[in-house]
């Protein structure tokens, strides 16, 4: 049998840069309805909020939180129980590296110096490859059999703040929804037309960050 050669870092990177350019343009599509969205939502929007920077944006100032509002931050996927995570890992920079959407982040003033992800930022989209639990060395990362197994969180639903349930100016915003990377079993509506949160979520963060309400209408809820 002929032993496969290890693909050269370079285009291991070049890999690493097509796939996000495909996930952005799946998720762009998001953009112009969840601008529309966001600009008839005027009753759930702080009066001095900027409105979610969805794909392939041009806006030149990023989305950012109410300063009033703490920063809520997610562990990578396959992370183990906190206080095993934060005994284990060393911050070898692995997982982030590896991330083909980018949005693990190692800073040494947040979340313990130590991996996390922003879902209103850049959420996790739950790459077929599971990366970043491949390279992690350490097992701080445990790989799963399937995606279906990840437990990053629980997505939660403000319905007050849902487009959907604005009494006399209803939306038919289902970006969450449609952008659900585990599909109906984790996000879908109920019998009275509302977003409803299934057993199958993993809390990856994808509904969140394309929810154009502010402060959004859905939000993860970090461990179960």
């Amino acid at each position: 049998m002929t032993q496969k050669t290890p693909e050269p870092e370079s285009l291991s990177a070049n890999r690493r840069d097509f796939f996000r350019k495909i996930l952005l343009k799946s998720l762009n599509r998001a953009e112009d309805v969840g601008r529309a969205l966001a600009q008839k939502a005027s009753n759930v929007l702080a009066p001095s909020a900027k409105t979610p920077s969805f794909a392939g944006s041009t806006d030149s100032e990023a989305f950012t939180e109410s300063p009033s509002e703490p920063l809520r931050w997610l562990r990578p996927p396959g992370a183990l129980s906190e206080a095993r995570f934060t005994s284990i890992c060393g911050s070898c920079g692995g997982c982030e590296e590896a991330c083909p959407a980018h949005c693990i982040v190692i800073d040494p003033n947040v979340a313990g110096g130590l991996p996390y992800i922003e879902a209103r930022q850049s959420p996790c989209v739950v790459c077929e490859d599971l990366a970043c639990m491949r390279a992690c060395p350490g097992g701080a990362l445990s790989l799963v059999n399937h995606r279906n197994e990840i437990n990053m969180g629980l997505a939660v639903m403000n319905h007050e703040l849902c487009l959907r349930s604005q009494e006399g100016d209803q939306q038919e915003c289902r970006l969450c929804v449609n952008q659900c990377p585990i599909g109906e079993t984790a996000l879908d509506f109920d019998t009275q037309g509302r977003i409803e949160v299934r057993d199958a979520c993993i809390g990856c963060g994808v509904c969140e960050w394309v929810c154009p309400t502010y402060p959004a209408a859905i939000v993860i809820e970090s461990g179960r």
